[in-house]
């Protein structure tokens, strides 16, 4: 988030210099309008390399904060609710309130991961728009598991469909 903030610093006083020679040489004739823009006071190198580190940090953002921080812990807490061992089932039915909890929990890292993708999408385009599809199909599949479980009480949910538990 700084290299964002970043590329609005002013460089050092070495191209203000160079600027101000520059369009006093305009004035007298020695250089051309193209050489005025070229020496403007604006460091191409180091906008590219802040841009370069500016997709790169917005591209972490996505693999550490959305993939492990939310969707793994989506992905967990759907299998939880999905595929119970006979021991979680009885459990579940002393306690429905879990179920409940582990959902508002599903929901809110849902929304976390949706507003981060979006935050990465409008600084990295097209490859951002193309990765959180990706990745906000991993979240739809996970609620899509959970809603197929509950349609199989005394099974599990696999993608052939319900299949029962071994025990």
């Amino acid at each position: 988030e700084l290299a964002v903030q970043e590329r609005w610093r002013i460089p050092g006083q070495r191209n203000i210099l160079g600027a101000t020679k520059a369009r006093e040489d305009y004035e007298y004739g020695k250089v051309s309008l193209e050489d005025i823009n070229k020496s403007q006071i604006h460091d191409w190198d180091y906008e590219e390399k802040n841009e370069a580190e500016t997709r790169n940090h917005f591209f972490r953002i996505l693999l550490q904060k959305v993939v492990l921080g939310n969707l793994l812990s989506l992905w967990l807490q759907s299998a939880f609710l999905a595929h119970p061992p006979k021991e979680v089932l009885l459990l579940r039915e002393r306690m429905g309130v879990s179920d409940v909890k582990i959902f508002v929990s599903m929901i809110l890292s849902a929304i976390q991961a949706v507003l981060r993708c979006k935050k990465v999408c409008v600084q990295l385009g097209l490859f951002g728009l193309f990765v959180s599809s990706f990745l906000m199909l991993f979240v739809a599949w996970s609620f899509f598991k959970v809603y197929k479980a509950y349609q199989c009480k005394e099974s599990g949910w696999e993608l052939s469909g319900c299949d029962p538990i071994p025990f």
